[in-house]
């Protein structure tokens, strides 16, 4: 194993083969801004829907998270986040899990079949320079009166966006 050091204030370490295991040339991961609140997940019938509308499929957007930091370019950042979700299939009883991809907040079923209708599913995304958390709500109750299921959803979050320098 040796130790390279150059003109440019970096170094490179190899191993007994020459293969380099790690350089300062590489780009690291730095988180850059954190953002952290509580948001309350819409119903699918919300109170300007009318139930009885029998098909949804809707995108809400729960909150947009704005910070000079966030790019428009997509591919030197990354965003990890975590959620403390109250309420509907994914309770997490007051703990904190990862929030990374898609996360289905509220299962839709008719109340005495228990057949599936419908699902909402929250997802973090970054658009225009802003951090968006996303609501997919989708519901297809034709031939069915009620629906169970839908309640609401509070998810107390935090979100670290960062950069690869």
């Amino acid at each position: 194993m040796g130790i390279s050091l150059n003109q440019n204030n970096a170094f490179t370490i190899t191993d007994a083969y020459g293969n380099i295991k790690f350089s300062l040339d590489k780009r690291f991961s730095h988180i850059i801004h954190e953002f952290s609140g509580t948001v309350s997940v819409p119903k699918i019938y919300a109170p300007d829907v009318n139930y009885s509308t029998t098909v949804i499929d809707r995108a809400d957007t729960v909150i947009t998270l704005s910070n000079t930091y966030i790019s428009s370019a997509l591919e030197d950042s990354f965003i990890l986040p975590f959620f403390k979700i109250t309420g509907g299939v994914s309770d997490t009883d007051n703990k904190i899990v990862s929030g990374a991809g898609s996360t289905i907040v509220r299962k839709i079923y008719q109340p005495t079949t228990r057949e599936f209708l419908g699902s909402s599913i929250v997802d973090i995304i970054q658009e225009d320079g802003l951090l968006k958390m996303i609501c997919n709500q989708q519901l297809d109750k034709t031939g069915s009166l009620n629906v169970d299921g839908d309640v609401e959803v509070s998810i107390s979050y935090k979100i670290y966006y960062g950069r690869f320098n």
